[in-house]
């Protein structure tokens, strides 16, 4: 897994033994949001500077950095599709904007939320989208038509505060959102339908705000932040999941992490 903290650091975990195998500094910005190519070895991060940074793994170093003008918006998380070099970026003035990295040019904008656009998710392949906002509320997005631009298909009220994380499954069938209330929730759709009264819903606490997630669904492992520690769930685990390893490393509270999702058996 890929952190970035408050204390300027992005940190490279294993987690099987549950030990930090890299340190990178973000010099002058922490980073507070990730998107992760594991197959290349490279990173994406945004910042409050308005910059875009990508970042070698394998030798622990930034390759570029893009944006950081006064004209842009500061991302407060990002998704990215390395193929075709493009990002979703939801914003901290609500919006939801797509980048083209080969251009250093916005394709479109949409508004998203009534406050910050906390977190999102991004299934490529099938134009979906699922953002969470300061305002408590998830949303789950298509862009499929890119005159268009992202059209809202359903939005829910699932939090008491703040939607600090979201996460779909490949097949729009679970997501899984975190919150500043302390709770995280499962939840069981119909090919992306939005959950009914009497779908399943798995509710856990954490005993603090949980800040980050993400959610490797063939490994039943979800990650999240909880102050200063990464805090790693079994979504498998009797009463519907509970955090197996608890690690510690950032000197500030963990703001973003991006985990490597295992093979599928």
């Amino acid at each position: 897994a890929l952190t970035g903290a408050h204390d300027c650091r992005l940190k490279l975990w294993d987690l099987d033994h549950g030990i930090c195998v890299g340190t990178m500094v973000s010099l002058g910005h922490p980073a507070f949001c990730l998107a992760v190519d594991w197959q290349s070895g490279r990173a994406l991060s945004g910042s409050w500077d308005r910059a875009l940074k990508v970042w070698d793994l394998k030798e622990f170093e930034c390759l570029s950095t893009l944006g950081g003008s006064a004209e842009h918006v500061a991302p407060a998380c990002l998704a990215m599709d390395w193929p075709t070099s493009r990002a979703i970026s939801g914003t901290y003035d609500g919006g939801i904007a797509m980048w083209d990295l080969q251009e250093r040019a916005q394709a479109w904008s949409a508004e998203g939320h009534d406050g910050k656009v906390s977190s999102l998710d991004v299934l490529w392949a099938e134009h979906r989208l699922l953002s969470g906002g300061a305002d408590g509320s998830v949303k789950l997005w298509s862009f499929a038509d890119a005159a268009v631009g992202a059209v809202a298909l359903w939005s829910l009220a699932g939090h008491r505060s703040h939607v600090s994380g979201v996460a779909l499954d490949a097949f729009l069938s679970m997501a899984m959102t975190t919150s500043w209330d302390g709770s995280l929730k499962v939840w069981h759709l119909d090919g992306g339908s939005p959950p009914s009264a009497a779908a399943k819903v798995i509710e856990m606490a954490a005993a603090a705000p949980v800040t980050c997630l993400d959610v490797d669904w063939p490994g039943k492992t979800a990650v999240g932040g909880v102050g200063r520690a990464l805090l790693v769930w079994d979504l498998e685990a009797r009463g519907g999941g509970e955090a197996v390893h608890s690690l510690f490393g950032h000197e500030d509270a963990v703001s973003c992490v991006s985990v490597e999702p295992r093979s599928p058996p």
